[in-house]
């Protein structure tokens, strides 16, 4: 402590003219420089402090009070500022006990009367107070909060018990005398003087400042404040102090989220756009604008998608109109010259976004160019676009990962947390829709993944038995009958075990989805398999609403999905056929509107 000492000493005139400026007493600054070094001659000795200094000056023993604390704050922060951490704490607990003997030790100040509870209580109260104190005292243990009440002259009556263990001070202290000096920083003794020297202006709106603890450590609070008044005069404050460290790291979390999203935006190699259900534009990538042939990203904001391709404007209109009417993705060509001269050859993705209900609040739309026609052209005949979308993808998901899992650990521990049940409905939506994202990333991430995973020879009939057994309790639950029909000579097959078995799972999901909007008849599905022209046919039927021609040609493009908004992000069967495709596979598709679908995937055998 040593070191630490000397640095209080050496700085002894700038620790008491800041405690002089604070409390408007300049012409004193002098007299504090002497009590500072004695301040730092006398840590080691539980002595008070000589305050004939101040005495001769006829100040009163309640103004040497506070100015012994605020030299009290301004050598903390000292300490604090040299940057030392080693007898940090030692140093400020050894400084609060010396200015609590010099103060104790002055004539005319006394500890004021705490108003509750324990020994300075009324003497003999009635019965219906005892019960209310012991009511009122119950509430007060179960805050999380710290809760307080002060005088007209600073002087801390009541501290709950969270708020003595958040600040590290004891029952003890607060009945030898506790004051607001002794909690906050330097920086903000002005305010707590103007609010004591006036205590009629009753401060009820919440203002956030950092608290200091015993051993000098400081958190950030959220505070508000209401005045006490009897017969027309404010006799003490009551004070709520919400300690926002948790807060603060979810927010630094959502910032950086949110940065990451911007950066990711602005560098991906596609047009992307967020509107409000009308069409019109909120926000806008910089290849957006290079596409639509605006000059920059906010050269559009506010303007209908429509109005600025007006060549496309039934096209575009259309889209929005199905979005809003069927609350699933759309995709479009357009083909046309914009509003800014430039000519538009691209695919055009409209990704509806659900506000707090179920109506679409804003939409997502992803520019691509050039677009395939055909799934098998998006697979195969277009190889570059196609992994350049993966990495755009890959990148996407990872860097989403941390802070996903930063936002749910911190609601979670925010929650754990006693605060109001509508506090906790939101962290419930937060940790729901962050879940939600998680999902959704390790579908990006599944749907980005292009590794060669080892293959070796397995039996299919087994693999989709161990698949059908993992999905038995779920298809049971939804009503769903499940039939097999395994041919009992099939051939092993070369496959990667885990990436076929989540074809299967994937195809499986997709026809449960399918059968649970099937409420007219029994919901079937039948899975068989067969040796047919040096391949292994694993075929998925069933009963349910099938597919038009129009989404036969689309359900292997990345994000189109038939499910409602929330049920699938329309990755899995385009995962499933990339898989395939690894394996010098194929999946076929055989269906017919309101007649059921089936699914079938073609593996070759293995050579020889």
């Amino acid at each position: 402590m040593t070191l630490q000492i000397s640095r209080i000493r050496r700085r002894a005139e700038q620790i008491a003219a800041a405690a002089a400026e604070t409390l408007d007493a300049d012409a004193l600054a002098q007299p504090l420089g002497d009590i500072a070094r004695l301040l730092a001659d006398n840590l080691t000795v539980d002595t008070p402090l000589d305050t004939t200094p101040l005495r001769e000056l006829n100040i009163s023993d309640t103004r040497i009070a506070r100015l012994l604390r605020a030299l009290q704050a301004e050598a903390i922060e000292t300490l604090r500022q040299t940057g030392e951490e080693e007898d940090f704490q030692e140093t400020v607990l050894a400084v609060r006990r010396s200015i609590k003997t010099t103060i104790s030790a002055l004539g005319g100040v006394r500890p004021s009367a705490r108003i509750w509870p324990g020994d300075h209580a009324l003497e003999r109260p009635p019965t219906e107070e005892v019960e209310f104190l012991g009511l009122l005292q119950a509430v007060m243990s179960t805050i999380q909060d710290v809760v307080f009440v002060h005088d007209t002259a600073g002087d801390i009556l009541y501290m709950n018990p969270e708020g003595l263990r958040l600040t590290g001070f004891t029952d003890e202290d607060l009945r030898d005398g506790l004051s607001l000096y002794d909690l906050v920083l330097p920086g903000n003794l002005d305010l707590i003087e103007a609010r004591l020297e006036s205590p009629g202006a009753d401060i009820q709106a919440p203002f956030t400042l950092s608290l200091c603890t015993k051993d000098g450590a400081r958190f950030p609070a959220e505070i508000s404040t209401s005045a006490i008044i009897r017969d027309g005069r404010v006799h003490a404050f009551v004070a709520v102090a919400r300690d926002l460290r948790l807060v603060r790291r979810l927010e630094r979390e959502l910032q950086r989220a949110n940065a990451r999203a911007d950066h990711l935006a602005a560098d991906a190699p596609h047009g992307i756009l967020l509107t409000d259900a009308r069409g019109a534009v909120r926000e806008m990538n910089p290849p957006a604008a290079r596409l639509l042939g605006c000059a920059a990203s906010g050269g559009m904001l506010g303007q209908p998608l429509s109005a600025v391709c007006p060549e496309a404007h039934a096209v575009i209109g259309k889209a929005l109109a199905d979005i809003r009417d069927t609350k699933t993705k759309v995709q479009t060509r357009v083909t046309a010259t914009t509003s800014f001269g430039a000519a538009l050859d691209a695919d055009m993705f409209f990704i509806p976004l659900p506000g707090g209900g179920a109506a679409v609040e804003s939409i997502l739309i992803l520019i691509v160019e050039p677009a395939p026609q055909q799934p098998e052209a998006a697979s195969s005949g277009d190889p570059d676009r196609l992994s350049a979308l993966r990495d755009v993808i890959a990148g996407i998901g990872h860097e989403l990962n941390n802070p996903l899992t930063g936002i749910m650990g911190y609601a979670q521990l925010l929650h754990a947390g006693d605060m109001p049940d509508d506090a906790k409905e939101r962290l419930d939506r937060i940790t729901l829709e962050a879940d939600r994202c998680r999902r959704i990333v390790d579908n990006l991430l599944g749907f980005a993944r292009q590794s060669e995973a080892e293959k070796s020879p397995h039996d299919i009939n087994k693999m989709l038995r161990d698949t059908l057994a993992l999905q038995d309790y779920q298809l049971r639950t939804d009503g769903i009958e499940v039939s097999t029909d395994l041919a009992a000579d099939l051939p092993p097959v070369a496959v990667a075990q885990q990436e076929i078995q989540r074809v299967f799972l994937n195809i499986l999901t997709n026809a449960q989805q399918a059968l649970n909007r099937v409420d007219d008849r029994p919901r079937e599905l039948t899975v068989s398999t067969k040796n047919d022209s040096g391949a292994v046919h694993i075929r998925f039927a069933d009963n349910g609403p099938g597919l038009s021609s129009q989404n036969q040609a689309r359900v292997f493009d990345p994000f189109f999905t038939t499910h409602d908004i929330g049920a699938g992000t329309g990755l899995g069967l385009s995962v499933s056929y990339g898989i395939v495709h690894n394996h010098g596979g194929k999946i076929l598709i055989d269906s017919e509107e309101g007649q059921g679908a089936a699914f079938t995937v073609v593996l070759p055998l293995l050579d020889g």
